[in-house]
């Protein structure tokens, strides 16, 4: 049930938006001080820090590639706690002849709220590469996409 719950939360985060990698990071927080109202308070029993999951990703006999989820560590964003989450997914064995793939997923997830604070995704699939970087501001309901230049604010829903 916590392997579900985890995967289920990291990948709804993950896919759920778009994201990049660029600017200053520092100058785009939310500050907190004199936000409008404290953020929701939510229970978290499916993860916990140090936690790792490794899939094997294969077609019959055949190894195509692996997948890692980890809960690195627990940090600060705009003064709040977050667990740092990275997921990774490489492609191995005779794969990487004919689609070679390395991408990266990483999001600050806020361990009260359990809302995202900042996502980064790094995406290399057969040429085909993406980086994207999105800082959410859940006081004021927006993400921001550092990719776009200038910097796109996009409305999001509350938590």
């Amino acid at each position: 049930m916590r392997l579900l719950a985890f995967t289920s939360v990291f990948l709804a985060i993950s896919t759920f938006l778009p994201l990049d990698q660029s600017g200053s990071k520092e100058a785009i927080y939310v500050q907190a001080e004199g936000v409008s109202g404290p953020l929701r308070k939510m229970e978290n029993n499916s993860f916990k820090v140090g936690e790792y999951l490794k899939y094997r990703i294969h077609y019959g006999i055949i190894d195509a590639g692996i997948a890692e989820l980890t809960v690195k560590a627990k940090t600060t964003k705009v003064g709040r706690p977050v667990y740092h989450l990275v997921g990774k997914g490489r492609s191995v064995g005779m794969a990487e002849w004919f689609f070679k793939t390395r991408d990266t997923y990483e999001t600050y997830f806020d361990t009260e709220a359990l809302v995202p604070w900042e996502f980064v995704r790094d995406v290399d699939e057969g040429g085909y590469k993406i980086k994207r970087h999105l800082i959410f501001d859940h006081y004021n309901n927006n993400a921001r996409d550092l990719d776009e230049k200038p910097v796109k604010t996009y409305s999001i829903p509350e938590n």
